[in-house]
């Protein structure tokens, strides 16, 4: 018999299946916009030779790729609709198997217990997670620097951040 196949060995002892490796070590990058988060986590990939998944990119990035969870995502998007949880979940664990990576830095998780524990259940386990806070003087600093389209909803941000004060 080959190495590592299971079976029965010399003198009739059990050769045992090898054990499966462990799977990529996941860091989770956790924030608000505004918050520096995408950039923390796209630096600390490089810098480790892991893969950044980013919520932002992916529903794109799997479409391209002809993979069924960026279609479901690219239609809910399209259609003007936030993305529930469970195709989050979806996105991050079709991303990890399509990239194959040594590691994966994850950025755009909702920041609760419950969203970590959801994908801890249905994607991966998690080796580390990064909580990144910004004061709200230094979000309104830096959502106002930014350009474009993508931040007209500052006003929202700030009207959320002054609910929150009551």
């Amino acid at each position: 018999r080959s190495a590592g196949v299971s079976g029965t060995g010399e003198a009739g002892l059990a050769i045992p299946p090898p054990e499966p490796p462990p799977p990529p070590p996941v860091a989770l990058v956790l924030g608000g916009a505004g918050s520096g988060r995408a950039a923390l986590a796209a630096k600390a990939a490089s810098e480790l030779g892991w893969a950044h998944l980013s919520l932002e990119s992916l529903p794109r990035e799997l479409m391209e790729a002809g993979h069924p969870a960026g279609d479901v995502a690219g239609e809910l998007l399209a259609a003007g609709k936030l993305l529930p949880q469970p195709v989050v979940l979806s996105l991050f664990k079709a991303a990890m198997e399509v990239r194959g990576a040594p590691g994966y830095l994850v950025d755009g998780l909702a920041a609760s217990t419950s969203a970590v524990a959801a994908f801890e259940a249905e994607v991966s386990p998690v080796s580390a997670a990064v909580h990144i806070e910004v004061s709200s003087e230094a979000l309104d600093r830096r959502l106002a620097a930014k350009d474009g389209d993508s931040w007209d909803y500052f006003e929202d941000v700030e009207r959320d951040l002054d609910d929150d004060a009551l």
